[in-house]
């Protein structure tokens, strides 16, 4: 028996011994294939420079850039006023044409022990900028590197992974800032793709001539599975403590936005073929503004029956029409390829729903209640997709019904700034009149719009409230009832 276990020992030694060497291999041609795909990303450049195999780790070198068109159709996005200033625009073009050095190593064995978990293989990378302004940066504020990523693959099909940003402050004179840093961590499994991670960023302080920006308590985690390459199903949320901003205008204005939540899952239904998604945005208050404070703001968005596969095609040409704003030829090829997804679309009669939009401002309250759908079960499948983006097609085929409900005062208060802005703007221009004069002819109109829309019926009191409900279908529109005329479409 004791030489059985001695063998059994020695045959699990030079398995063991063995596994590194191929761990290595195994990651050297999976990074090299990785790198060597017949087709290119359309964001990303990507080479290996430098890879030196060893017995128990290897480290390599990989060079990382934006592909031509991904940066041409970002100098198209940023034409305007923005890029008349050439020190911007020399940033921007360094960012565009320059090129990010990834220094990493791996790890593969015997055993793996080190952060951040037990496994078979594990890797650390670091990116860094090799020249630049951006490098300088890096330099200036003695940053180890830009970003951080570790991992450990384990013995089965897992990666446990973790990435950071450095922590960075600098008191200079024109641009005073500080960063606490940013840290995520979670697991990926490889098989199913599922996705489990956290993480955030405590502070993030920058300080100006053009004044204070705050941001603090920054956090978000996901638990979702990649169904394609473009689509993740599950769950997910994200927090934010707050936002301050410091504005020193003739007279200082702060700005305080607190306790911000964005909350909600994406998934399919029964048969796998439709998407329903739920998001639930939160605010805790907004103040500093002249007048204008709001709070307890929430809306929960829901949507449900999207064709899966169209939302994910859909996704594709978006990112295409990206990438390719200025050709001419290749939109043209976009925009055959969408109608018959938006066609996909439509005849699974899609509907929104926001349930409902509250908030108060300046302490009263406003609700908003809206549900949207298209009806695409009538829709043969052998028409024209061209016909389904036909605006005339497309209001037939909705159907809508909602209500509002705000009190007296917000309704006043929103009457006059209409008012405010039709008197405003159909005064010739040599006509001298004050704003104080302004505001007291709009507040006289305001009331009598609201007493002529009562009269009507498309408003009601309500308690302190007054309140519309409103249906659309078919192409006609009643508000408390009433029909309104829209005119031909």
């Amino acid at each position: 028996m004791g030489r059985v276990i001695a063998v059994t020992i020695l045959v699990a030694l030079v398995v063991l011994a063995a596994i590194p060497p191929v761990v290595g291999m195994f990651l050297e041609s999976n990074i090299r294939a990785e790198l060597q795909i017949p087709e290119p990303n359309p964001y990303i450049e990507y080479r290996l420079t430098d890879y030196d195999r060893g017995l128990y780790s290897s480290d390599g070198v990989m060079a990382v850039r934006l592909t031509e068109e991904y940066a041409n159709s970002i100098r198209a996005q940023m034409a305007g006023a923005a890029m008349d200033d050439p020190d911007f625009r020399s940033d921007l073009e360094e960012f565009l044409q320059g090129e990010m050095q990834v220094d990493f190593d791996v790890h593969h064995g015997p055993f793996l022990v080190r952060r951040p978990g037990l496994g078979i293989a594990g890797f650390n990378s670091e990116l860094m900028p090799p020249d630049g302004e951006l490098a300088k940066f890096v330099a200036d504020n003695d940053l180890p590197y830009l970003l951080r990523a570790r991992g450990t693959f384990d013995f089965g099909d897992t990666l446990t992974f973790h990435y950071d940003i450095p922590p960075v402050s600098n008191e200079n004179e024109e641009l005073a800032y500080s960063f606490t840093g940013f840290d995520a961590h979670g697991v990926l499994d490889l098989q199913s793709m599922r996705l489990k991670a956290e993480g955030g960023s405590e502070r993030l302080r920058m300080l100006g001539d053009d004044g204070e920006v705050t941001a603090e308590g920054l956090a978000f985690s996901v638990d979702q599975t990649l169904r394609n390459q473009t689509l993740w199903l599950g769950e997910f949320s994200m927090t934010l403590d707050g936002i301050t901003v410091n504005v020193p205008l003739p007279q200082s204005v702060e700005i305080t936005v607190s306790k911000l939540n964005a909350s909600g899952h994406v998934n399919l239904d029964p048969s796998g073929e439709k998407l329903q998604a739920k998001v639930r945005y939160a605010l805790g208050s907004l103040s500093g503004m002249p007048e204008s404070e709001i709070d307890n703001f929430e809306v929960t968005i829901e949507i449900s029956d999207v064709d899966a596969d169209a939302y994910a095609r859909y996704i594709e040409l978006y990112q295409d029409m990206a990438i390719n704003l200025d050709d001419p030829e290749q939109a043209a090829r976009i925009n055959t390829e969408m109608a018959p997804m938006l066609a996909d679309i439509i005849k699974g009669s899609p509907r929104l729903r926001l349930s409902p939009v509250k908030f108060n401002y300046n302490g009263e309250p406003f609700t908003l209640d809206l549900d949207v759908s298209m009806d695409g079960s009538d829709i043969p499948d052998d028409i024209d997709p061209a016909m389904l983006v036909n605006p005339m097609m497309l209001v037939g085929l909705i159907n809508a019904s909602g209500y509002l409900e705000t009190s007296q005062v917000i309704a006043t208060q929103i009457a006059q700034s209409v008012m405010k802005g039709q008197i405003a703007g159909s005064l010739p221009p040599d006509e001298q009149i004050s704003p104080a004069q302004i505001e007291a002819i709009a507040a006289q109109q305001a009331a009598g719009m609201i007493d002529m829309l009562m009269q009507q019926g498309l408003l009601r009191i309500e308690g302190n409230s007054l309140r519309a409900d409103a249906e659309f279908s078919a192409g006609e529109l009643k508000v408390n009832g009433t029909a309104i005329p829209l005119g031909p479409m």
